[in-house]
């Protein structure tokens, strides 16, 4: 619901060719909270629909870069599924079960974001 809402901002935004301070402070907010939430897809979209319709307004594509490096590099840092921090384990310590990954997970000692509705490890978790 909230993609639709902010997609639908864009939207609006493109369509109209114009776009207010406030406009784009709720934008950057929007996007601001997908990267919260780990939508970092809906985060490159967004920042690419905002700089090819406000190449003018320097200062919030200065802010909509930022965002979007910072969701990059996101992804390149938590890049690591289940299996392979599982094959990674394993190749450091016996057998590993999903259920001592979810124990690691919650006493800290294993760090994970949702990106983009699936579980990703930091690359340099194990190793």
């Amino acid at each position: 619901m909230k993609n639709t809402r902010l997609l639908f901002l864009a939207l609006l935004i493109i369509l109209f060719g114009y776009g207010t301070t406030s406009d784009f402070s709720q934008v950057l907010e929007d996007i601001q909270e997908n990267l919260d939430f780990g939508n970092v897809s809906t985060v490159i979209q967004i920042v690419d629909s905002l700089k090819k319709i406000s190449s003018e307004n320097k200062e919030i594509i200065h802010i909509a870069d930022s965002l979007e490096q910072i969701a990059e590099r996101i992804t390149l840092d938590f890049s690591v599924n289940e299996n392979k921090v599982k094959a990674q384990l394993e190749k450091l310590i016996a057998q590993v079960s999903s259920g001592q990954i979810s124990d690691w997970e919650n006493k800290g000692w294993l760090e994970w974001r949702v990106i983009d509705g699936e579980i990703k490890y930091f690359s340099r978790e194990v190793g």
